[in-house]
């Protein structure tokens, strides 16, 4: 199963499959398209991540893959098995929503048992398991506390156990972290993929966030207007985007028309800001093109160089730590290693 019109990489055992779905609202001439022949395959014990705008799909497709939402056309496959069209409960899949969904009438015990509870387990089977979740989550002095007196990334911990609690195969993130302030995001993406590891299950993960993604993943399906763009591991979409679009949407990346740098015309160019060089004398092997600075910003680690230049075309630099003797208005030559540029249609 290869998506249509997206770059697919990667092999291993499959555990669920998008196959051709689309997905429309409303009626006749009125009808939206939320998904576009959306394909692609999602490995069993792996983070994936759909990542995109807002409206580009993503969480329409989420919702297919929870059972909220029914494809128009198209299949989704677990094992093997279309489940396009069971409900949630008759599916392995658990979701933790972006707002947590958590009971604030029960205390943190009571809310992880309820989903087992309305599976009919045993009592001692529900106690065993809430303890082993709450250990799970770092969290067992925490079970007779109401939700409402905790802080945001304890709850989101409690969302986490209360949805690994019936042992799903895939478990699906809602936008897990954009409720948290930075520093705490940043800590819970470390143990996000903690959990992912220490319980060898499938997560699927929503997110518009490109750093996130980045460090979260082990392959990611870029999205846009629908379409699944491509689906690859981090390193791979980053360094050989497959369209324009993805190129600019993960991290920064110049785009030059080919024309530009003496390549063959109707092509673009894409090469990223720090693997761009601004030096006079452009080393062996590497192409340059001149260009007016418009901008210098002085970020901590690295200093961003923005300019113009044929065309009006704008190129950036980061070069590492301070830089004198660059200044606005002045003509400079910017340069990088042929090696590093990707060549994509324009």
């Amino acid at each position: 199963m290869s998506p249509a019109g997206a770059r697919v990489s990667g092999a291993g055992a499959v555990l669920l499959g998008i196959d051709h779905v689309d997905k429309r609202f409303g009626f006749g001439a009125g009808q939206i398209a939320a998904l576009d022949d959306a394909t692609f395959e999602i490995r069993d014990n792996e983070f994936f991540t759909l990542l995109g705008p807002s409206g580009c799909g993503k969480t329409t497709l989420l919702r297919i893959i929870a059972g909220f939402e029914h494809p128009t056309s198209g299949r989704v496959l677990l094992d093997g098995r279309d489940i396009g069209h069971e409900p949630p409960f008759k599916r392995p899949v658990n979701t933790m929503f972006q707002s947590y969904a958590l009971f604030p009438h029960l205390n943190v015990r009571q809310n992880i048992a309820y989903g087992l509870e309305m599976l009919r387990w045993k009592p001692a089977d529900i106690k065993r398991r809430v303890d082993e979740v709450l250990e799970l989550v770092q969290m067992p002095a925490f079970a007779d506390r109401r939700t409402t007196q905790m802080s945001g990334g304890q709850q989101q911990r409690i969302a986490l156990a209360r949805a690994l609690a019936p042992r799903p195969r895939v478990l699906l993130l809602d936008e897990p972290l954009s409720a948290l302030d930075l520093k705490l995001r940043k800590a819970m993406q470390g143990e996000l993929k903690r959990l992912q590891k220490e319980t060898s299950l499938t997560f699927v993960m929503v997110t518009h966030d490109q750093e996130e993604a980045l460090a979260l993943s082990d392959r990611i399906a870029v999205m846009n207007k629908g379409k699944v763009l491509q689906v690859a591991a981090p390193a791979e979409i980053y360094a050989r985007p497959s369209t324009c679009f993805v190129a600019d949407f993960i991290g920064e990346a110049n785009l030059i028309p080919s024309g530009l740098v003496g390549r063959p015309e109707g092509r673009t160019i894409s090469i990223r800001p720090e693997q761009i060089s601004v030096d006079p004398r452009p080393a062996a092997g590497h192409r340059g093109i001149a260009a007016t600075v418009t901008g210098v910003t002085f970020l901590g680690a690295d200093t961003l160089i923005e300019a113009r230049c044929t065309g009006d075309i704008s190129i950036r630099a980061r070069l590492r730590g301070a830089v004198s003797g660059i200044s606005v208005g002045e003509r400079a030559e910017f340069s990088w290693d042929r090696a590093n540029e990707w060549m994509l249609d324009a």
